[in-house]
């Protein structure tokens, strides 16, 4: 009521709501409280949306300086849902936000771009950041423009760009990590690379990029990897890596069968994704990849 001009001064001076009075007086009168009470006393300190870091760190402070035995801070817009909000009449613009998907991206972002080769061309990942050093977007950049490659490319950065900036309890940094935790290890026809710089495919290039770029601890490449669960614990565990079936003494084929039926599994079968000119016409002949579309050979 202390902008209502009709009612007197000294009366709008004793109204105030959380957000008039300083987050300091409510530490104050929770001590105040708290020193003739033998257990804890639940007070929520309300900070307005301005306040920074270092005044909540302030807050914690003076709590423990005035012998409070807990603290509970909310600064107001912290989240997109709260139970009270002040002054609904005059935001009514701001309403339309919460019903949307995805936060809304920045005019200027800082990031890094990360030049990899992958079994299908040297990708260029980007990975952008907003103010708080949290993922906001992923571009992909392989192949030439107009083939499949690209189209494919450019389909999984929006997917795991919408993926980041969607609201929600889970912070984009974590949802970034299990992304990548998700894309490690996905393997294809052929990898490139050795040991932990091994990459098997254009997915497992990202979940190396994104690892790189957060450090986080995962590697597709089949050692064990770190993964926390929702109790805070890191779990050890190991990423499936794809081998060709061995089979039994008894079953194997003569040597010479059994390449006359992989040539024949070629032919019927249609042609890998080209590095080249992203054509589906690579096909493995006479111990080496080519390609009948634009001549494209790996020997």
């Amino acid at each position: 009521i202390r902008e209502i001009e009709e009612i007197p001064q000294d009366v709008r001076d004793l109204f105030g709501t959380a957000h008039e009075i300083h987050h300091d007086w409510h530490i104050r009168m929770q001590s105040a409280f708290q020193k003739y009470t033998e257990n804890a006393v639940s007070k929520t300190v309300n900070m307005r949306k301005d306040v920074s870091a270092a005044d909540i760190k302030d807050a914690y402070l003076l709590a423990w300086e005035t012998k409070c035995k807990g603290i509970t801070v909310f600064r107001d817009g912290c989240r997109d849902a709260q139970v009270l909000n002040v002054g609904v009449k005059d935001k009514q613009p701001k309403e339309s936000k919460v019903d949307e998907p995805t936060m809304e991206r920045p005019i200027k972002v800082m990031g890094a771009t990360y030049k990899l080769k992958t079994p299908v061309g040297t990708a260029f990942v980007t990975i952008n950041e907003d103010g708080g050093g949290q993922p906001l977007e992923l571009f992909i950049n392989v192949g030439k423009a107009g083939s499949d490659v690209t189209a494919m490319a450019e389909a999984l950065g929006r997917t795991i760009s919408t993926a980041l900036r969607f609201r929600g309890h889970l912070s984009p940094k974590n949802r970034a990590k299990e992304i990548a935790y998700q894309l490690a290890g996905i393997g294809g026809r052929r990898s490139v690379g050795f040991g932990q710089n091994k990459i098997r495919s254009l997915p497992d290039a990202i979940a190396f990029a994104l690892s790189a770029h957060f450090g986080f601890k995962i590697n597709g490449n089949g050692f064990q990897v770190g993964k926390t669960n929702a109790n805070g614990d890191e779990d050890q565990m190991l990423v499936n890596n794809l081998s060709a079936p061995v089979l039994p003494k008894t079953d194997q084929p003569k040597k010479s069968s059994l390449q006359t039926e992989l040539f024949q599994s070629q032919l019927e079968t249609a042609g890998d994704i080209c590095p080249s000119c992203g054509a589906s016409s690579l096909v493995y002949e006479e111990g080496c990849s080519k390609c009948y579309s634009c001549g494209h050979s790996e020997c």
